[in-house]
Protein backbone atom coordinates (compact mmCIF):
# COMPACT_ATOMS: atom_id res chain seq x y z
CA UNK A 1 0.00 0.00 0.00
CA UNK A 2 0.85 3.77 -0.46
CA UNK A 3 0.87 4.76 2.96
CA UNK A 4 -1.05 3.04 6.28
CA UNK A 5 -2.30 5.98 6.69
CA UNK A 6 -3.85 6.61 3.27
CA UNK A 7 -7.76 4.65 3.36
CA UNK A 8 -9.66 4.00 0.48
CA UNK A 9 -13.14 5.46 0.23
CA UNK A 10 -14.34 1.84 0.72
CA UNK A 11 -13.75 2.03 4.24
CA UNK A 12 -17.36 3.40 4.29
CA UNK A 13 -19.03 0.42 2.87
CA UNK A 14 -16.83 -1.60 5.10
CA UNK A 15 -18.41 -0.16 7.81
CA UNK A 16 -21.74 -0.82 6.57
CA UNK A 17 -20.94 -4.28 5.61
CA UNK A 18 -18.93 -6.12 7.51
CA UNK A 19 -19.21 -9.41 5.89
CA UNK A 20 -17.21 -8.22 3.07
CA UNK A 21 -14.16 -7.21 4.30
CA UNK A 22 -12.66 -10.58 4.82
CA UNK A 23 -13.13 -10.98 0.77
CA UNK A 24 -12.05 -7.70 0.23
CA UNK A 25 -8.87 -8.21 2.01
CA UNK A 26 -8.05 -11.28 -0.36
CA UNK A 27 -8.07 -8.55 -2.87
CA UNK A 28 -6.16 -5.88 -1.52
CA UNK A 29 -2.78 -7.00 -3.02
CA UNK A 30 -3.89 -6.72 -6.67
CA UNK A 31 -5.65 -3.76 -5.66
CA UNK A 32 -2.58 -1.85 -4.39
CA UNK A 33 -0.75 -1.79 -7.99
CA UNK A 34 -4.07 -0.87 -9.82
CA UNK A 35 -4.15 2.58 -7.23
CA UNK A 36 -0.59 2.89 -7.75
CA UNK A 37 -0.64 2.55 -11.33
CA UNK A 38 -3.70 5.78 -11.14
CA UNK A 39 -1.72 8.14 -9.03
CA UNK A 40 1.14 7.68 -11.44
CA UNK A 41 3.50 6.16 -8.40
CA UNK A 42 5.79 3.33 -9.70
CA UNK A 43 4.93 0.49 -7.07
CA UNK A 44 7.32 -2.58 -6.98
CA UNK A 45 5.97 -5.86 -6.97
CA UNK A 46 5.31 -5.47 -3.47
CA UNK A 47 3.35 -2.85 -4.01
CA UNK A 48 5.67 -0.19 -2.11
CA UNK A 49 7.77 2.30 -3.38
CA UNK A 50 10.34 4.02 -0.71
CA UNK A 51 10.71 6.97 -2.89
CA UNK A 52 6.90 7.77 -2.94
CA UNK A 53 5.85 6.69 0.28
CA UNK A 54 8.28 9.28 1.57
CA UNK A 55 6.89 12.04 -0.85
CA UNK A 56 3.68 11.25 0.47
CA UNK A 57 5.01 11.24 3.93
CA UNK A 58 6.42 14.51 3.44
CA UNK A 59 3.02 16.02 1.90
CA UNK A 60 1.21 14.56 5.59
CA UNK A 61 4.47 16.07 7.36
CA UNK A 62 4.67 19.32 5.23
CA UNK A 63 0.65 19.98 5.92
CA UNK A 64 0.90 18.95 10.04
CA UNK A 65 3.37 21.42 10.81
CA UNK A 66 1.31 24.40 9.38
CA UNK A 67 -1.89 22.99 10.93
CA UNK A 68 -0.46 22.99 14.78
CA UNK A 69 1.59 26.01 13.88
CA UNK A 70 -1.87 28.29 12.36
CA UNK A 71 -4.10 26.28 15.47
CA UNK A 72 -3.93 29.74 17.81
CA UNK A 73 -4.37 31.80 14.92
CA UNK A 74 -7.25 30.27 13.82
CA UNK A 75 -8.31 30.67 16.96
CA UNK A 76 -8.33 34.05 18.15
CA UNK A 77 -9.11 35.19 14.39
CA UNK A 78 -11.31 38.24 15.07
CA UNK A 79 -13.73 37.96 11.76
CA UNK A 80 -13.73 41.58 9.68
CA UNK A 81 -16.68 43.37 10.31
CA UNK A 82 -19.73 42.75 7.82
CA UNK A 83 -18.71 38.98 7.70
CA UNK A 84 -19.71 35.90 9.33
CA UNK A 85 -17.30 32.60 10.07
CA UNK A 86 -18.44 29.63 7.97
CA UNK A 87 -16.68 26.62 10.01
CA UNK A 88 -16.79 23.35 8.48
CA UNK A 89 -15.93 20.70 11.02
CA UNK A 90 -13.16 17.58 10.45
CA UNK A 91 -15.38 15.07 10.04
CA UNK A 92 -17.32 15.96 7.07
CA UNK A 93 -15.76 13.84 3.88
CA UNK A 94 -14.94 17.39 1.66
CA UNK A 95 -13.22 19.13 4.18
CA UNK A 96 -10.75 21.30 2.54
CA UNK A 97 -7.29 21.71 3.74
CA UNK A 98 -8.09 25.59 3.94
CA UNK A 99 -9.94 25.53 7.05
CA UNK A 100 -7.14 24.31 8.56
CA UNK A 101 -4.55 26.94 7.57
CA UNK A 102 -7.28 29.91 7.46
CA UNK A 103 -11.13 30.70 7.93
CA UNK A 104 -13.86 31.39 5.61
CA UNK A 105 -15.98 33.91 5.72
CA UNK A 106 -19.63 34.94 3.95
CA UNK A 107 -20.35 38.92 3.82
CA UNK A 108 -24.24 38.48 3.89
CA UNK A 109 -25.17 41.62 2.15
CA UNK A 110 -22.95 40.73 -0.48
CA UNK A 111 -23.04 37.24 -0.82
CA UNK A 112 -19.41 37.21 -1.19
CA UNK A 113 -17.25 34.98 -0.15
CA UNK A 114 -13.48 35.16 1.21
CA UNK A 115 -10.76 32.95 2.83
CA UNK A 116 -8.40 34.11 5.49
CA UNK A 117 -5.28 32.75 4.78
CA UNK A 118 -3.13 32.64 8.51
CA UNK A 119 -0.27 30.57 7.38
CA UNK A 120 2.53 33.52 8.16
CA UNK A 121 2.45 37.12 9.47
CA UNK A 122 2.20 38.59 6.41
CA UNK A 123 -1.14 36.53 5.68
CA UNK A 124 -2.22 36.93 9.39
CA UNK A 125 -1.72 40.83 8.61
CA UNK A 126 -3.58 41.16 5.53
CA UNK A 127 -6.62 39.24 6.47
CA UNK A 128 -7.02 41.12 10.02
CA UNK A 129 -7.73 43.84 7.55
CA UNK A 130 -10.21 42.24 5.54
CA UNK A 131 -8.20 41.39 2.28
CA UNK A 132 -8.84 37.50 1.22
CA UNK A 133 -8.73 35.41 -0.96
CA UNK A 134 -12.48 35.50 -3.46
CA UNK A 135 -13.93 31.82 -3.64
CA UNK A 136 -16.83 31.49 -6.32
CA UNK A 137 -17.80 27.90 -5.64
CA UNK A 138 -14.44 25.77 -5.34
CA UNK A 139 -11.11 26.47 -3.47
CA UNK A 140 -8.97 26.22 -6.20
CA UNK A 141 -7.64 29.52 -5.91
CA UNK A 142 -6.68 29.22 -2.01
CA UNK A 143 -5.27 25.87 -2.49
CA UNK A 144 -2.85 27.61 -5.10
CA UNK A 145 -1.92 30.19 -2.93
CA UNK A 146 -0.93 27.39 -0.03
CA UNK A 147 1.24 25.17 -3.04
CA UNK A 148 2.70 28.26 -4.48
CA UNK A 149 3.04 31.00 -1.33
CA UNK A 150 3.31 28.27 1.88
CA UNK A 151 4.46 25.51 -0.25
CA UNK A 152 1.74 23.25 1.46
CA UNK A 153 0.34 20.29 -0.01
CA UNK A 154 -2.67 18.36 1.59
CA UNK A 155 -3.23 15.21 0.27
CA UNK A 156 -6.82 14.97 1.54
CA UNK A 157 -7.74 18.40 -0.67
CA UNK A 158 -5.34 18.32 -3.56
CA UNK A 159 -6.01 16.07 -6.29
CA UNK A 160 -3.75 17.55 -8.64
CA UNK A 161 0.53 16.08 -7.94
CA UNK A 162 3.13 17.89 -9.95
CA UNK A 163 5.28 15.47 -12.23
CA UNK A 164 8.94 15.84 -13.26
CA UNK A 165 10.17 14.93 -16.17
CA UNK A 166 11.29 11.17 -15.40
CA UNK A 167 7.72 11.00 -14.34
CA UNK A 168 7.87 10.34 -10.77
CA UNK A 169 5.54 13.12 -8.05
CA UNK A 170 6.92 16.25 -7.13
CA UNK A 171 6.77 18.25 -4.21
CA UNK A 172 6.89 22.55 -4.41
CA UNK A 173 10.41 23.56 -4.59
CA UNK A 174 11.30 20.42 -6.37
CA UNK A 175 12.99 21.49 -9.25
CA UNK A 176 9.48 22.13 -10.76
CA UNK A 177 8.85 22.71 -14.25
CA UNK A 178 6.51 24.64 -15.57
CA UNK A 179 4.38 23.72 -18.18
CA UNK A 180 5.83 24.88 -21.59
CA UNK A 181 3.20 26.15 -24.02
CA UNK A 182 3.82 23.28 -26.05
CA UNK A 183 3.20 21.25 -23.61
CA UNK A 184 -0.53 19.78 -22.34
CA UNK A 185 -1.50 20.02 -18.95
CA UNK A 186 -1.76 16.11 -18.58
CA UNK A 187 2.32 15.94 -19.29
CA UNK A 188 2.93 17.78 -16.25
CA UNK A 189 -0.04 16.67 -14.27
CA UNK A 190 -1.20 13.35 -12.97
CA UNK A 191 -5.25 13.51 -11.50
CA UNK A 192 -5.59 11.40 -8.25
CA UNK A 193 -7.94 9.06 -8.03
CA UNK A 194 -11.13 9.77 -6.54
CA UNK A 195 -10.94 6.40 -4.81
CA UNK A 196 -8.46 7.64 -2.40
CA UNK A 197 -8.18 9.91 0.43
CA UNK A 198 -5.48 10.23 3.11
CA UNK A 199 -6.88 10.40 6.67
CA UNK A 200 -3.03 10.84 8.15
CA UNK A 201 -3.50 14.68 8.45
CA UNK A 202 -6.61 14.98 7.97
CA UNK A 203 -7.96 13.24 11.09
CA UNK A 204 -5.71 15.47 13.62
CA UNK A 205 -7.95 18.92 12.62
CA UNK A 206 -8.59 20.97 15.70
CA UNK A 207 -12.18 20.75 16.50
CA UNK A 208 -11.94 24.06 18.88
CA UNK A 209 -12.45 26.27 15.85
CA UNK A 210 -14.89 28.75 18.44
CA UNK A 211 -14.34 31.81 16.20
CA UNK A 212 -15.34 34.81 18.32
CA UNK A 213 -15.86 38.24 17.25
CA UNK A 214 -15.25 40.23 20.59
CA UNK A 215 -12.31 37.86 20.86
CA UNK A 216 -13.93 37.78 24.43
CA UNK A 217 -12.13 34.82 26.43
CA UNK A 218 -14.45 34.95 29.35
CA UNK A 219 -12.09 34.49 32.77
CA UNK A 220 -9.28 33.32 30.14
CA UNK A 221 -11.30 29.93 29.45
CA UNK A 222 -11.98 28.65 26.01
CA UNK A 223 -14.60 25.95 25.47
CA UNK A 224 -14.16 23.97 22.49
CA UNK A 225 -17.02 21.93 20.68
CA UNK A 226 -15.52 18.90 21.87
CA UNK A 227 -16.23 19.67 25.35
CA UNK A 228 -12.30 19.64 26.51
CA UNK A 229 -10.15 22.33 28.02
CA UNK A 230 -7.97 23.36 25.78
CA UNK A 231 -4.76 22.50 27.34
CA UNK A 232 -6.42 19.06 27.62
CA UNK A 233 -7.48 19.27 23.79
CA UNK A 234 -3.66 20.08 23.10
CA UNK A 235 -2.05 17.17 24.54
CA UNK A 236 -4.70 15.18 23.16
CA UNK A 237 -3.90 16.42 19.57
CA UNK A 238 -0.21 15.77 20.40
CA UNK A 239 -0.52 12.37 21.52
CA UNK A 240 -2.29 12.12 17.75
CA UNK A 241 0.56 12.87 16.38
CA UNK A 242 2.76 10.72 17.70
CA UNK A 243 0.77 7.93 17.06
CA UNK A 244 0.37 8.73 13.50
CA UNK A 245 4.22 9.48 13.13
CA UNK A 246 4.91 5.70 14.93
CA UNK A 247 2.28 4.38 12.24
CA UNK A 248 4.69 5.80 9.26
CA UNK A 249 7.77 4.55 10.42
CA UNK A 250 6.97 0.86 12.14
CA UNK A 251 6.60 -1.06 9.28
CA UNK A 252 5.24 -4.21 10.95
CA UNK A 253 1.77 -2.38 11.68
CA UNK A 254 -0.99 -4.59 10.39
CA UNK A 255 -3.34 -3.33 7.63
CA UNK A 256 -6.16 -5.18 10.66
CA UNK A 257 -4.94 -2.68 13.49
CA UNK A 258 -5.68 0.21 10.88
CA UNK A 259 -8.91 -1.01 10.14
CA UNK A 260 -9.78 -1.40 13.96
CA UNK A 261 -8.31 2.39 14.01
CA UNK A 262 -10.60 3.82 11.29
CA UNK A 263 -13.66 2.05 12.55
CA UNK A 264 -13.08 3.89 16.05
CA UNK A 265 -12.48 7.29 14.63
CA UNK A 266 -15.72 6.77 12.17
CA UNK A 267 -17.87 6.19 15.07
CA UNK A 268 -16.39 9.15 17.13
CA UNK A 269 -17.16 11.24 14.50
CA UNK A 270 -21.28 9.41 14.23
CA UNK A 271 -21.56 10.57 17.60
CA UNK A 272 -19.95 14.04 17.50
CA UNK A 273 -22.22 15.09 14.50
CA UNK A 274 -24.90 16.82 17.16
CA UNK A 275 -22.02 19.26 18.09
CA UNK A 276 -22.09 20.40 14.41
CA UNK A 277 -26.15 21.11 14.16
CA UNK A 278 -26.48 25.23 13.36
CA UNK A 279 -29.52 27.18 14.98
CA UNK A 280 -31.58 30.63 13.96
CA UNK A 281 -31.77 32.10 17.18
CA UNK A 282 -34.73 34.02 18.10
CA UNK A 283 -35.40 35.56 21.91
CA UNK A 284 -38.20 36.38 24.12
CA UNK A 285 -38.52 39.96 25.53
CA UNK A 286 -35.67 39.35 27.84
CA UNK A 287 -33.39 37.27 26.65
CA UNK A 288 -32.17 39.16 23.86
CA UNK A 289 -28.78 39.49 26.13
CA UNK A 290 -28.43 35.87 26.58
CA UNK A 291 -29.12 35.46 22.87
CA UNK A 292 -26.33 37.49 21.75
CA UNK A 293 -23.70 35.96 24.21
CA UNK A 294 -24.71 32.40 22.58
CA UNK A 295 -24.21 33.56 19.17
CA UNK A 296 -20.67 35.42 20.05
CA UNK A 297 -19.66 32.22 21.78
CA UNK A 298 -19.92 30.16 19.20
CA UNK A 299 -20.77 32.36 15.64
CA UNK A 300 -19.91 29.50 13.36
CA UNK A 301 -22.89 27.21 14.76
CA UNK A 302 -25.36 30.37 16.24
CA UNK A 303 -27.31 33.28 14.23
CA UNK A 304 -28.92 35.48 16.12
CA UNK A 305 -32.04 37.14 14.74
CA UNK A 306 -33.55 40.67 16.42
CA UNK A 307 -37.34 40.43 16.91
CA UNK A 308 -39.57 43.09 17.30
CA UNK A 309 -42.58 42.97 20.02
CA UNK A 310 -44.36 45.41 19.55
CA UNK A 311 -48.18 45.94 20.40
CA UNK A 312 -51.34 47.93 18.60
CA UNK A 313 -53.08 50.71 19.91
CA UNK A 314 -55.52 48.22 21.88
CA UNK A 315 -52.96 46.29 23.23
CA UNK A 316 -52.72 43.44 21.09
CA UNK A 317 -49.39 41.87 19.67
CA UNK A 318 -47.54 43.46 16.98
CA UNK A 319 -45.17 41.16 16.85
CA UNK A 320 -41.89 40.74 13.76
CA UNK A 321 -40.19 37.52 13.86
CA UNK A 322 -36.21 38.37 12.90
CA UNK A 323 -34.74 35.97 9.88
CA UNK A 324 -37.74 36.57 7.82
CA UNK A 325 -36.79 39.51 5.90
CA UNK A 326 -35.41 40.33 3.71
CA UNK A 327 -34.06 37.09 3.30
CA UNK A 328 -36.25 34.05 4.69
CA UNK A 329 -33.48 32.18 6.82
CA UNK A 330 -35.90 30.17 8.89
CA UNK A 331 -37.39 28.04 6.78
CA UNK A 332 -35.45 24.74 6.62
CA UNK A 333 -33.47 25.64 9.46
CA UNK A 334 -32.90 24.30 13.17
CA UNK A 335 -34.89 26.85 15.29
CA UNK A 336 -33.65 28.05 19.34
CA UNK A 337 -36.28 30.11 20.82
CA UNK A 338 -35.18 31.23 24.07
CA UNK A 339 -38.45 31.55 26.32
CA UNK A 340 -39.18 33.50 29.54
CA UNK A 341 -42.22 33.17 31.11
CA UNK A 342 -41.99 36.31 33.25
CA UNK A 343 -46.17 36.86 32.99
CA UNK A 344 -49.33 35.77 31.48
CA UNK A 345 -49.30 38.61 28.58
CA UNK A 346 -45.42 37.19 27.44
CA UNK A 347 -46.38 33.87 27.98
CA UNK A 348 -48.98 33.68 25.89
CA UNK A 349 -47.27 35.90 22.96
CA UNK A 350 -44.64 33.40 22.82
CA UNK A 351 -47.07 30.25 22.62
CA UNK A 352 -47.99 32.53 19.15
CA UNK A 353 -44.81 32.73 18.37
CA UNK A 354 -43.75 29.12 18.69
CA UNK A 355 -47.40 28.41 16.36
CA UNK A 356 -45.96 30.64 13.38
CA UNK A 357 -42.68 29.14 13.60
CA UNK A 358 -43.63 25.62 13.05
CA UNK A 359 -46.16 26.19 10.63
CA UNK A 360 -42.72 27.76 8.99
CA UNK A 361 -41.24 24.91 7.26
CA UNK A 362 -38.51 24.86 10.12
CA UNK A 363 -36.39 21.57 10.61
CA UNK A 364 -36.91 21.36 14.58
CA UNK A 365 -37.71 23.77 17.18
CA UNK A 366 -35.94 23.64 20.51
CA UNK A 367 -37.82 25.80 23.15
CA UNK A 368 -35.38 27.04 25.91
CA UNK A 369 -37.27 27.81 29.12
CA UNK A 370 -34.50 27.95 32.15
CA UNK A 371 -37.34 28.44 33.96
CA UNK A 372 -40.57 27.13 34.39
CA UNK A 373 -42.29 28.82 36.84
CA UNK A 374 -45.55 27.33 36.40
CA UNK A 375 -43.34 24.13 38.46
CA UNK A 376 -44.84 24.20 41.79
CA UNK A 377 -48.51 24.20 40.75
CA UNK A 378 -48.92 21.05 39.69
CA UNK A 379 -51.62 19.29 41.98
CA UNK A 380 -54.89 20.97 43.47
CA UNK A 381 -56.30 20.60 47.11
CA UNK A 382 -59.28 22.33 46.90
CA UNK A 383 -62.18 21.47 43.97
CA UNK A 384 -62.15 24.30 40.83
CA UNK A 385 -58.62 25.22 41.80
CA UNK A 386 -56.64 25.05 38.64
CA UNK A 387 -53.32 23.36 38.07
CA UNK A 388 -51.71 25.53 36.00
CA UNK A 389 -48.52 23.29 35.42
CA UNK A 390 -51.17 20.75 33.66
CA UNK A 391 -52.84 23.64 31.13
CA UNK A 392 -49.00 24.64 30.29
CA UNK A 393 -48.64 21.46 29.59
CA UNK A 394 -51.57 20.71 27.24
CA UNK A 395 -50.91 23.77 25.41
CA UNK A 396 -47.34 22.52 24.60
CA UNK A 397 -48.42 18.99 23.75
CA UNK A 398 -50.68 20.66 21.25
CA UNK A 399 -48.02 23.11 19.37
CA UNK A 400 -48.34 22.63 15.52
CA UNK A 401 -45.89 19.16 14.23
CA UNK A 402 -42.61 20.01 12.38
CA UNK A 403 -42.10 16.44 11.38
CA UNK A 404 -40.47 15.74 14.97
CA UNK A 405 -41.43 17.00 18.73
CA UNK A 406 -40.92 20.33 19.84
CA UNK A 407 -37.45 19.85 22.37
CA UNK A 408 -38.34 21.81 25.55
CA UNK A 409 -35.13 22.47 27.56
CA UNK A 410 -35.90 23.47 31.24
CA UNK A 411 -33.78 23.52 34.48
CA UNK A 412 -34.28 22.38 37.61
CA UNK A 413 -37.87 21.29 36.93
CA UNK A 414 -38.82 22.09 41.18
CA UNK A 415 -41.58 18.82 40.45
CA UNK A 416 -39.89 16.25 38.18
CA UNK A 417 -42.72 14.27 37.46
CA UNK A 418 -44.10 17.77 35.43
CA UNK A 419 -42.32 15.97 32.15
CA UNK A 420 -45.11 13.73 32.17
CA UNK A 421 -47.51 15.99 31.50
CA UNK A 422 -46.05 16.64 27.94
CA UNK A 423 -47.30 13.76 25.46
CA UNK A 424 -47.40 14.14 21.53
CA UNK A 425 -45.80 17.06 19.74
CA UNK A 426 -43.57 18.17 22.95
CA UNK A 427 -41.17 16.56 25.23
CA UNK A 428 -38.98 17.90 28.10
CA UNK A 429 -35.43 17.57 28.01
CA UNK A 430 -34.48 18.11 31.78
CA UNK A 431 -30.86 19.95 32.65
CA UNK A 432 -29.57 21.22 35.87
CA UNK A 433 -27.50 24.28 36.93
CA UNK A 434 -25.25 22.30 39.63
CA UNK A 435 -22.23 21.70 36.98
CA UNK A 436 -22.32 25.65 36.83
CA UNK A 437 -22.08 25.98 40.58
CA UNK A 438 -19.64 23.36 41.52
CA UNK A 439 -17.07 24.75 38.47
CA UNK A 440 -17.43 28.23 41.04
CA UNK A 441 -17.22 26.38 44.00
CA UNK A 442 -14.02 24.64 42.88
CA UNK A 443 -12.48 28.68 42.90
CA UNK A 444 -13.99 28.70 46.37
CA UNK A 445 -12.97 27.64 49.78
CA UNK A 446 -16.45 26.13 50.16
CA UNK A 447 -16.21 22.16 51.46
CA UNK A 448 -19.68 21.73 53.15
CA UNK A 449 -23.51 21.26 50.67
CA UNK A 450 -26.27 22.29 53.46
CA UNK A 451 -30.22 21.09 52.00
CA UNK A 452 -32.67 23.38 53.41
CA UNK A 453 -35.45 20.59 53.24
CA UNK A 454 -35.86 17.10 52.17
CA UNK A 455 -36.99 17.92 48.87
CA UNK A 456 -33.43 20.22 48.10
CA UNK A 457 -31.82 16.74 49.00
CA UNK A 458 -33.91 14.73 46.94
CA UNK A 459 -33.21 16.43 44.07
CA UNK A 460 -29.90 18.00 43.99
CA UNK A 461 -27.84 15.54 46.67
CA UNK A 462 -26.93 12.87 44.24
CA UNK A 463 -24.95 15.19 42.57
CA UNK A 464 -23.08 15.56 45.10
CA UNK A 465 -21.67 12.73 45.80
CA UNK A 466 -18.21 11.52 46.12
CA UNK A 467 -17.29 14.68 45.19
CA UNK A 468 -15.66 15.42 49.01
CA UNK A 469 -17.77 17.73 50.09
CA UNK A 470 -19.16 17.49 53.82
CA UNK A 471 -23.28 17.15 53.48
CA UNK A 472 -25.69 18.70 56.16
CA UNK A 473 -29.16 17.77 55.96
CA UNK A 474 -32.05 20.80 57.21
CA UNK A 475 -35.45 19.72 58.46
CA UNK A 476 -38.66 22.04 58.90
CA UNK A 477 -39.93 22.04 62.03
CA UNK A 478 -42.96 24.04 64.02
CA UNK A 479 -42.56 26.28 66.85
CA UNK A 480 -46.53 26.50 67.47
CA UNK A 481 -47.69 27.76 64.15
CA UNK A 482 -44.12 29.70 63.04
CA UNK A 483 -42.04 26.79 60.97
CA UNK A 484 -38.45 26.66 61.89
CA UNK A 485 -35.33 25.21 60.38
CA UNK A 486 -33.12 22.92 62.16
CA UNK A 487 -30.15 20.67 61.32
CA UNK A 488 -31.45 16.72 61.20
CA UNK A 489 -27.93 15.36 60.04
CA UNK A 490 -24.29 16.27 59.55
CA UNK A 491 -22.00 18.54 61.08
CA UNK A 492 -20.80 21.89 60.03
CA UNK A 493 -18.53 23.26 62.51
CA UNK A 494 -16.00 24.40 60.85
CA UNK A 495 -17.21 23.95 57.52
CA UNK A 496 -17.47 26.55 54.80
CA UNK A 497 -21.11 26.01 53.97
CA UNK A 498 -23.04 26.17 50.73
CA UNK A 499 -26.65 26.34 51.44
CA UNK A 500 -28.67 25.16 47.95
CA UNK A 501 -31.87 24.87 46.32
CA UNK A 502 -33.91 25.03 43.01
CA UNK A 503 -35.58 28.72 43.90
CA UNK A 504 -36.04 31.54 46.15
CA UNK A 505 -38.89 33.36 46.47
CA UNK A 506 -38.45 35.38 50.07
CA UNK A 507 -35.35 33.47 50.79
CA UNK A 508 -36.86 33.01 54.15
CA UNK A 509 -36.14 29.48 54.31
CA UNK A 510 -32.60 29.37 53.26
CA UNK A 511 -31.55 32.12 55.69
CA UNK A 512 -33.08 29.78 58.68
CA UNK A 513 -31.11 27.14 57.30
CA UNK A 514 -28.08 29.15 56.94
CA UNK A 515 -28.41 30.42 60.82
CA UNK A 516 -28.82 27.11 61.78
CA UNK A 517 -25.05 26.00 60.17
CA UNK A 518 -23.81 29.18 61.68
CA UNK A 519 -25.03 28.60 65.35
CA UNK A 520 -23.41 24.81 65.03
CA UNK A 521 -20.48 26.52 64.22
CA UNK A 522 -19.60 26.99 60.17
CA UNK A 523 -17.29 29.20 59.81
CA UNK A 524 -18.89 30.71 56.74
CA UNK A 525 -22.33 30.44 54.68
CA UNK A 526 -23.14 30.60 51.24
CA UNK A 527 -26.59 30.45 49.44
CA UNK A 528 -26.91 29.23 45.85
CA UNK A 529 -30.53 28.79 43.70
CA UNK A 530 -31.08 28.07 40.40
CA UNK A 531 -34.05 30.51 39.67
CA UNK A 532 -33.84 34.14 41.51
CA UNK A 533 -37.87 34.50 41.51
CA UNK A 534 -37.45 36.96 44.32
CA UNK A 535 -41.37 38.34 43.59
CA UNK A 536 -41.96 41.80 45.06
CA UNK A 537 -37.81 42.45 45.22
CA UNK A 538 -37.79 40.38 48.10
CA UNK A 539 -33.85 40.31 47.22
CA UNK A 540 -33.35 43.34 49.39
CA UNK A 541 -33.63 41.89 52.14
CA UNK A 542 -30.37 40.17 51.67
CA UNK A 543 -28.76 44.28 51.68
CA UNK A 544 -27.10 45.64 53.90
CA UNK A 545 -30.05 47.75 54.83
CA UNK A 546 -32.29 44.51 54.60
CA UNK A 547 -33.70 42.17 57.48
CA UNK A 548 -31.62 39.08 56.43
CA UNK A 549 -28.59 40.82 55.88
CA UNK A 550 -25.23 39.36 57.27
CA UNK A 551 -26.31 35.39 57.10
CA UNK A 552 -24.46 35.04 53.76
CA UNK A 553 -21.02 35.54 52.59
CA UNK A 554 -21.80 35.24 49.14
CA UNK A 555 -25.66 33.87 47.32
CA UNK A 556 -25.22 32.72 43.56
CA UNK A 557 -27.99 32.82 41.53
CA UNK A 558 -28.12 32.27 37.77
CA UNK A 559 -29.72 34.31 34.76
CA UNK A 560 -32.82 31.91 33.97
CA UNK A 561 -35.14 34.93 35.62
CA UNK A 562 -33.02 37.56 33.65
CA UNK A 563 -35.89 40.75 34.93
CA UNK A 564 -34.97 39.84 38.25
CA UNK A 565 -31.46 39.19 38.02
CA UNK A 566 -30.50 41.94 35.79
CA UNK A 567 -32.00 44.30 38.89
CA UNK A 568 -29.48 42.77 41.40
CA UNK A 569 -27.13 45.08 42.02
CA UNK A 570 -23.29 44.84 41.04
CA UNK A 571 -20.41 44.15 43.94
CA UNK A 572 -23.18 43.06 46.57
CA UNK A 573 -23.78 39.71 47.81
CA UNK A 574 -25.29 38.53 44.85
CA UNK A 575 -23.09 37.11 41.99
CA UNK A 576 -24.83 36.06 38.84
CA UNK A 577 -24.11 33.19 37.08
CA UNK A 578 -24.43 32.71 33.37
CA UNK A 579 -26.32 30.09 31.76
CA UNK A 580 -24.97 30.75 28.40
CA UNK A 581 -22.21 28.30 27.76
CA UNK A 582 -24.01 25.56 30.04
CA UNK A 583 -26.79 26.14 27.23
CA UNK A 584 -24.83 25.25 24.40
CA UNK A 585 -23.37 22.56 26.13
CA UNK A 586 -26.56 20.60 26.84
CA UNK A 587 -28.16 21.68 23.30
CA UNK A 588 -26.01 18.43 22.25
CA UNK A 589 -26.67 16.07 25.16
CA UNK A 590 -30.15 15.21 24.29
CA UNK A 591 -30.91 14.01 27.54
Amino acid sequence: MIDQNIVSREMQHQLQHPQHMHHQQQQQDGNNSAVGMNMGLDLDEDGDSEDDVKRVNMMNNSFEESRLSTADAIQNFIVPEGFVADYVPNWTKNRSVIFDCGVKATQPSTGKTLWFCLCSAQCQGKSAKGIGIAIKGAVTNCTNHLRDIHKIISPRSVKMIRRKPDGTSALPGENEQSPTSGSTPSSNYKKRPHSVLASGAGQYADNNMNLNHNNNNHNGQNYPMMNLPQQQHQHHQHQQLQQHQQLQHNPATSSSSTVAQGLNESWMQHFAKNQNVKYQVLAAPGMEAMAMTIANLNPARFMYHKTSWGKFPDGTDNIMLGGFQPVNRIAGENVLLLAAFTNNATTLTQFLVMVTLLQSFIESLTVVLPFYPVGTMERISREGQVATASTYAQMFSNLPNCGKPTRLVIYDLHTLQNRFYLHGNAIASLQTTVPLLIERMRTTHINCIAFPDDGSLKRFGYLFHNLGFEMVICGKTKDGDKPQVSIQDGQPFGKHVLVIDDLAQTGNTMFQAGMACKAAGAASVSAFVAHAVFPNSSWRSFLPDGVLYGCFERFFVTNSVPNVTDLLPAHSVFEVLDLSRKIIDDLDRFT
